[in-house]
């Protein structure tokens, strides 16, 4: 929003049918934008396919609306949802893989043709490990997670996808809801140019806000 409040356009690609106008609404309302909520509504894009073959011709045929309407940030939320509806049998497993190839040097096209970041969404899939208390978990970029729980068995979160799209993507931020403090912890795993840290942000009605960096891990 802070992005469509400067007068420029933003392309929300919404695979899971969860943009939600009144929040957009709330948010505007919340922050001191100068521009009314028509103003600033008007500039998202909202794009809602029904199949990962829709998601890679609307990326396909995006030029037109980035230039038109100045757009200077794409969104896809998420990547992970109608990738995985449409190729779900592990026989399907090559076809999934190029689409999602497909789909990457496409977005990697437009973030370097026209100069714009290009933030998509993944899921997590989790597993249960009853061998101890305390474990460790590699991302794809060899980046160690760390999981601790009071319970005899606990769930792990890993990212969906495998490791064919976690090399697609130039930085990865996972994010951790910490419900005792209503705080999310946003970890950076893969970056180019910086190093892995936490920042904690919490959801409030003007948006995400970064709060204290002294909660205890």
């Amino acid at each position: 929003l802070s992005v469509a409040s400067k007068g420029y356009g933003v392309v929300y690609i919404d695979t899971e049918n969860k943009f939600s106008a009144e929040r957009v609404e709330e948010i505007i309302v919340n922050s001191k934008f100068s521009d009314t909520v028509e103003q600033i509504a008007k500039r998202i894009i909202v794009i809602k396919p029904v199949s990962s073959k829709q998601v890679l011709a609307e990326l396909q045929a995006l030029e037109v609306k980035i230039i038109s309407n100045k757009v200077r940030l794409l969104l896809v939320d998420s990547v992970a949802a109608l990738v995985r509806l449409d190729y779900s049998s592990r026989g399907q497993i090559f076809e999934r893989q190029k689409m999602l190839s497909k789909q990457a040097s496409q977005l990697k096209y437009l973030a370097n043709t026209f100069s714009i970041p290009v933030l998509v969404t993944n899921q997590v899939s989790s597993f249960e490990s009853t061998q101890s208390k305390e474990s460790t978990i590699k991302t794809a970029e060899g980046v160690s997670l760390e999981s601790t729980s009071s319970e005899p068995s606990y769930a792990m979160l890993n990212p969906t996808l495998g490791n064919t799209w976690a090399h697609c993507v130039n930085v990865r931020i996972l994010i951790e809801v910490l419900s005792e403090y209503r705080a999310r912890r946003m970890r950076i795993i893969k970056s180019p140019s910086c190093a892995s840290m936490d920042v904690y942000v919490a959801i409030k009605a003007r948006g995400i806000v970064g709060i204290d960096e002294t909660i205890p891990e």
